[in-house]
């Protein structure tokens, strides 16, 4: 049996990195094969792939011709937007700024949107997403903070 794929693109400015490796704890745990890496290294990767599948996991969006490799390679495109704190409630400043993340013509081919509160959930549906392709799932680097990972934070792990 095949294990199933995540492409996870990682800035030079890694500040998702710490909550992309909790996320990929996660998905190994749950059978999944987790690539982590630059736009470039990933690309190659997904250019050389035989056949179409995987879930190709980015933080916004991307180039115009990304997105027909990304389709023509991956079964999936999600966005986990970490750009967009949770608490941001501003409508008007907000769809200025996902439309300016976000190409319209191209937004149909990203499978899932997810983001960090139900505000920024209904901006994004009547903003770009459509019906349900929005989905309200945290704030990954808050969620860092929770109680179940404290243990990350200690001194001496037991």
């Amino acid at each position: 049996m095949l294990k199933k794929n995540i492409y996870i693109i990682l800035e030079t400015q890694v500040r998702e990195l710490d909550s992309q490796l909790l996320f990929s704890v996660f998905a190994i745990n749950r059978g999944y094969r987790v690539y982590i890496g630059s736009k470039y290294s990933l690309y190659n990767l997904i250019r050389r792939k035989k056949g179409k599948a995987g879930i190709y996991l980015v933080k916004g969006g991307i180039l115009n011709e990304d997105y027909l490799l990304v389709s023509n390679k991956c079964d999936k495109h999600v966005v986990l937007d970490q750009e967009i704190p949770p608490g941001f409630h501003n409508n008007d400043y907000y769809k200025t700024l996902i439309k300016a993340r976000y190409i319209s013509e191209d937004v149909k081919y990203i499978d899932r949107y997810y983001c960090a509160d139900n505000q920024i959930q209904k901006n994004a549906q009547k903003t770009l997403f459509k019906g349900k392709k929005a989905v309200v799932t945290g704030w990954p680097r808050i969620d860092l903070f929770k109680n179940q990972f404290k243990i990350l934070y200690e001194k001496k792990i037991i």
